[in-house]
């Protein structure tokens, strides 16, 4: 049987954790840390569609940019915590399409965290 280690960290402190830029683990982890997300994130990559045109012209956002300007930011985290805990399906906090958001839609937030 392996040994789970469970973190948790409530967004407003890993916020202000963010804001004061200095902090550290005052223990030492041993082991393995994983995370897994279900499901498919997809990424727009624009085109497609008559008239003629080649497609192109769409973008490409990192998971987590919730508002799509570029950036993952304290923006994106904000919408994150409007949506947090809602349990329906195209909502734009929901990263990893699992038609939650949830602690795992926070993880790939910060994962792709941009400054």
């Amino acid at each position: 049987m392996k040994n789970k280690l469970k973190i948790t960290i409530f967004p407003a402190i890993l916020l202000l954790l963010l804001m004061i830029g200095n902090f550290a683990v005052a223990s030492e982890v041993t082991g393995t840390l994983s995370t897994e997300v279900k499901g498919t994130v997809n990424i727009p990559t624009g085109g497609g569609g008559g008239g003629g045109s080649s497609g192109g012209g769409g973008s490409i956002y990192r998971v987590g940019d919730a508002n799509k300007d570029g950036r993952v930011d304290i923006f994106d985290f904000n919408l994150l915590m409007v949506h947090w805990g809602e349990t329906t399906s195209n909502n734009i906090a929901d990263f990893n399409r699992d038609s939650k958001v949830d602690i795992l839609d926070f993880n790939l937030l910060m994962v792709n965290w941009t400054l």
